[in-house]
């Protein structure tokens, strides 16, 4: 059985992804090299249980999460 172990989630120019790291149950963001494919870390925060999916919102000021139960 394939268990998904992180979500990434990207504003919508694709210059930051995000990912929620579950076994780590950590958020983290990453600046995109538009030119490399680089990434460079921007920061990171815990991330109670894992979230299953993240989002970045509509006007990419926020990042949204979804939990179970």
């Amino acid at each position: 059985m394939l268990r998904r172990q992180a979500d990434i989630a990207t504003t919508s120019d694709a210059s930051i992804l995000f990912a929620c790291l579950r076994s780590a149950k950590t958020f983290v963001s990453y600046r995109v090299d538009k030119s490399t494919g680089a990434l460079s870390k921007i920061g990171s925060a815990s991330a109670p249980d894992g979230a299953p999916y993240i989002i970045a919102d509509d006007t990419d000021s926020w990042l949204l999460a979804t939990y179970y139960g």
